[in-house]
Formats: C-alpha cells, structure tokens, sequence
C-alpha cells in the first residue's frame, strides 16, 4: 500500500473467512479500507502503522457484528512475524502466526 493512493484489498481471518474491498489513502500515508466478507459481515478499518524495513501495514477495524478486528498488511509478512524483536506488537504476534500458519504461507515450529 505505501506510495499508493487506493486500490483493492483482500484479507483472509485466521478462521478462513474471506474479505475484500477498498482502500483509500488520508493524510500522512494512513489509509482507510472497506470490505464485505464471505460470512456476510462488512467492516470498516484504518491502516495506521507501516514498518519500512519489510512493506507490513498494521491496521484496526469493526466489523458489522460489533467485533474488533486487527490486521496485516503487505509482501513480506512472514520475514516481519519471524523478527519478533523488532516489532512493537509482541502482544499480537501470536495471533498473527496463527492466521498465517493457517493460510499456509508461514511454517514456524
């Protein structure tokens, strides 16, 4: 998403339901996206952290069933989870792990 004004997105939760949408650049490079997901439920979120080093977008949203969402964004995923030590959001990389691990593109023991 960095240096990109809107464009489409997709997402996968670690319990394999399906979303997409758009997204939408503000103000200092953070982004607002919608999706409808495969379950029927629409959400609302903001990217609002970006790691330089490897592309990931960090962002927070609802859903329409009233749960909070948090999410990942970006090419390079698994070389971000696997360097835990850089990342500021150590409470949330286990959940992270799982989803990716669940899609199949992250193998950690």
């Amino acid at each position: 998403m960095h240096g990109i004004e809107n464009g489409r997105i997709a997402a996968q939760t670690n319990l394999g339901v399906t979303c997409r949408g758009t997204f939408k650049r503000t103000v200092f490079g953070a982004a607002k996206a919608n999706v409808s997901c495969d379950d029927g439920r629409t959400g609302r979120a903001r990217f609002a952290y970006y790691h330089k080093h490897t592309g990931t977008g960090r962002g927070k949203g609802k859903m329409s069933d009233g749960e909070e969402v948090v999410f990942w964004a970006g090419d390079k995923l698994p070389s971000y989870f696997l360097n835990l030590q850089e990342s500021r959001f150590d409470a949330l990389i286990l959940c992270a792990k799982a989803a990716l691990e669940h899609s199949g593109d992250l193998n950690v023991k």
